[in-house]
């Protein structure tokens, strides 16, 4: 090859790298939206179990509709095993562009005008966003989100075709993690507290009342005598499968955890039902940096105390 081709490969290869460096500069920088752009409001990375992904979505979408936004999940979530069990979750059109952070606390911060500027086409929230309070304006959509594919809503319905004429309450047991965890929800429920919600619905509903346990922790609830009456069953399937279940009951009994929350806004709280969640100081519903009970649990739900005379 001559001196002077090479000297025009050189110079060819000089120019598209440095159109290529100056696209790769382009993109970092970000272009300005383009007027009538759709913008999102967008939920990437989600810690935690099922419930802490069901409020890391709903928050999003509660925070997107109070700031003009349209609310999505990366797409990369679609393989999440728990949330894949939903039919319709708002996914993204693509891969997310620039955006700033709209960091979502555990408890309740105002949905505030984001004050995005028009250099950038999206927001993306993180943190967990426990609190009611992030979509009560929008309880709806969030409900529509969260119905069940309709495989596992026929499962959870045929388990229940023989308790058709009773009335059915939840509980959901929560030990393993929360065991440790539970002083900062103001404490861990003792047996007492399920003694007394039990106590609770079988005093306003009656004879026809049919319990169903959902727990991480079978063994332990199998040994207890208030567990092992003739009006008690446990569901005894996944974690997805137990919350199918939980949702078609009338009521609920739910110790801590977002699991059970879930469980019951989803089902009992939607059909009007009963929810008793523990509280042990009644006077003074527990508040810190990482739980605000007041704008955890809705007003409508009745807190239980673990205190009782004597359980056995």
């Amino acid at each position: 090859m001559s001196k002077q081709k090479r000297l025009i490969f050189t110079l060819t290869g000089l120019a598209l790298l440095a159109l290529v460096t100056f696209n790769i500069d382009y993109v970092k920088i970000a272009p300005r939206r383009r007027q009538g752009e759709i913008r999102f409001a967008r939920r990437g990375y989600i810690q935690g179990n099922l419930g802490n992904r069901l409020f890391a979505v709903a928050s999003t979408i509660g925070i997107a509709r109070a700031n003009g936004l349209e609310p999505c999940i990366e797409p990369k979530l679609k393989k999440d095993d728990s949330l894949k069990q939903f039919k319709n979750i708002p996914y993204c059109p693509g891969e997310k562009g620039n955006a700033t952070v709209w960091d979502t606390p555990v408890y309740y911060g105002p949905l505030k005008k984001l004050g995005v500027s028009d250099d950038v086409s999206d927001i993306e929230t993180i943190g967990y966003g426990q609190s009611y309070r992030y979509f009560e304006d929008v309880q709806e959509e969030v409900v529509n989100a969260f119905k069940l594919n309709n495989l596992l809503q026929d499962q959870s319905r045929e388990f229940m075709k023989d308790y058709k004429d009773s009335i059915k309450v939840g509980i959901h047991v929560r030990r393993t993690d929360m065991i440790a965890f539970g002083r900062l929800y103001g404490g861990y429920p003792k047996k007492g507290f399920f003694v007394n919600g039990m106590r609770t619905m079988r005093k306003k509903y009656g004879p026809s009342v049919k319990f169903f346990v959902a727990t991480d922790d079978l063994e332990w609830c199998k040994q207890q005598s208030f567990f092992r009456t003739k009006d008690v069953f446990f569901i005894e399937r996944d974690a997805i499968g137990d919350f199918g279940i939980l949702r078609e009951c009338d009521h609920m009994i739910i110790g801590l955890g977002t699991y059970g929350w879930w469980s019951a806004y989803l089902g009992a709280h939607q059909k009007g039902g009963d929810v008793i969640y523990f509280q042990k100081d009644q006077k003074n519903p527990p508040k810190n940096k990482h739980f605000n009970a007041v704008d955890f649990y809705l007003p409508t739900w009745v807190s239980v105390s673990d205190y009782v005379t004597q359980v056995k």
